[in-house]
């Protein structure tokens, strides 16, 4: 396991990095006013990008590390999700025709860049559903650096343009893109309706869209209310920060997943769980302490001195560590046992309390009032969860 998860957090914190050094590079050269147009687009592609994931990333995933047999295998289950995505890719490109949105052709640029990062991830899903964690861990390195890479030579090739920075992104993930078709991870396409799997993947679905809701609806909703192009880029820039550290968390959550998927015994599962949640919230205490102490010097070293007043709202948002690190455990293991209902649940309800807290602090407080909302929105996901999987030990309730 030790291999398996060090091998993950390479490969996370390597497109963590990468990621990073994408938003700074971003962020130094068009500005904060210009840094806040790419966080809006980045935001609309991204709630978007759950869409055409469909739900089917983390559903591939447990079905290929364990066939439940009351469904498709994992590889016609793969067929469909690619058959998904390019079927929500064209609907998103008629919507973009049809929505009022701001930087049209740049959105439509990000589907591209999304509608293949979505494909990406999805074969990324079976090879760690295999179990094969190093095999993946060299794909998300691969594809991670063809696409920083296209989108930094369509920053400095394109002159600036956001267009051009997601053209770049779309065209430098194509080419490794044919190798999980080469190599039979992602079969050819299909447009089979199966009404058992839809009715699962629906609440996978809501699960990612409803986390991109609440975790991208405070640059979406600044953009559109805030009068200050300004304030919006330092926001952005503490927000990528913190998505930053999030994206770090993701190899604890996808190896230990795994572990909690093939217990059979309830007790043993919860013996297992309690004490992964116990060191997850200290981490989580530590990392927030750390920002909070920090915040000032990891902005000025990464997106330079002009986003100074971002530190503030950095070190506020770091309270969200205090529960997303616990989170990370909990939230796996209640897809490990089957109730991603209650999840759902939880998360759709987190999403609509973000959204709503969003509109009624923002136009008071600013960014502030979208840091305010963030912790609380994190705090509320954790309770849920917390009480949904006591309850589930407490009755012994086991699929």
């Amino acid at each position: 396991m030790l291999k398996a998860l060090t091998g993950q957090w390479f490969a996370v914190g390597y497109v963590a990095v990468a990621s990073m050094l994408v938003s700074f590079v971003t962020g130094r050269v068009l500005g904060a006013g210009g840094f806040a147009d790419f966080s809006y687009v980045t935001s609309i592609v991204s709630i978007y990008l759950m869409v055409m994931e469909g739900g089917f990333r983390a559903l591939v995933f447990r079905e290929e590390a364990r066939e439940s047999g009351d469904g498709p295998a994992a590889g016609e289950m793969a067929g469909m999700a690619v058959g998904h995505v390019l079927v929500a890719f064209a609907c998103g490109c008629v919507l973009v025709l049809l929505v009022p949105l701001m930087h049209k052709a740049a959105v439509a640029a990000g589907l591209a860049f999304m509608a293949l990062s979505a494909l990406s991830d999805i074969a990324s899903s079976r090879i760690k559903g295999r179990g094969v964690f190093l095999r993946d861990a060299l794909w998300q390195v691969g594809a991670r650096t063809f696409s920083a890479a296209g989108m930094l030579a369509g920053l400095f090739l394109g002159g600036g343009r956001l267009v051009w920075i997601f053209v770049g992104g779309a065209a430098g993930l194509l080419p490794p893109m044919v190798y999980p078709f080469l190599a039979g991870i992602l079969p050819r396409p299909s447009f089979a309706f199966s009404v058992i799997l839809y009715r699962r993947v629906l609440l996978f679905l809501a699960i990612d869209a409803a986390t991109q809701v609440y975790l991208r609806s405070d640059i979406v909703v600044l953009k559109y209310l805030s009068g200050d192009a300004a304030q919006v880029g330092y926001y952005a820039a503490a927000a990528r920060l913190l998505a930053g550290g999030i994206l770090l968390l993701s190899p604890v959550g996808a190896v230990f997943f795994r572990r909690l998927r093939v217990i059979e015994d309830r007790a043993a599962f919860f013996r297992l769980l309690w004490p992964y949640v116990g060191v997850m919230t200290a981490a989580g205490v530590a990392a927030a302490v750390l920002l909070f102490l920090l915040a000032g010097p990891v902005v000025s070293l990464t997106f330079g001195a002009e986003y100074a007043p971002a530190a503030g709202m950095l070190a506020g948002l770091g309270g969200a560590f205090l529960f997303m690190f616990p989170n990370t455990i909990l939230t796996q293991a209640a897809i490990a046992i089957n109730r991603e209902g209650g999840y759902a649940m939880a998360v759709v309800l987190g999403a609509l309390f973000n959204v709503a807290g969003n509109f009624l602090l923002i136009p008071a407080h600013g960014p502030y009032g979208a840091v305010m909302t963030t912790v609380a929105t994190e705090f509320l996901l954790f309770g849920g969860m917390l009480f949904m999987l006591v309850r589930e030990h407490v009755r012994g309730g086991r699929a």
